[in-house]
């Protein structure tokens, strides 16, 4: 009598989990489904175990994501950029760069920069 001995191939979680879907959906039993696609009932179950485990470890980690990262929707990352003075800097055609620290009102940089312009 020989022994044979095989070798486990790791099989990707996104096709067991595919497999998985196809079974429930199916409506049939484990044995009828498994005969069907050539499978072994044991490796259906343990198909299942696996994508079961990966999506509690998958909720789990979603919640340890949202206990330390808060989201913030658009408009309230834009306000918040929008609150943080913002420098500014014009470079006029001679290469001469004029900056603002802060954030200066630009009606007055509009005037300024169409005075210096007319002086040219």
């Amino acid at each position: 009598m020989t022994l044979k001995i095989m070798k486990r191939q790791h099989v990707p979680i996104d096709y067991c989990a595919e497999q998985v879907a196809t079974f429930e959906a199916s409506g049939m039993t484990k044995k009828d489904y498994c005969a069907a696609k050539g499978l072994s009932v044991k490796r259906l179950y343990r198909w299942q175990h696996r994508v079961a485990k990966h999506h509690a470890k998958e909720a789990t980690m979603d919640a340890a994501r949202q206990q330390h990262f808060a989201r913030i929707k658009a408009h309230e990352q834009n306000q918040l950029i929008a609150k943080q003075p913002q420098p500014l800097e014009v470079v006029l055609a001679d290469n001469t760069r004029l900056r603002f620290p802060n954030v200066v009102d630009t009606e007055i940089v509009s005037n300024l920069i169409k005075v210096l312009g007319s002086c040219n």
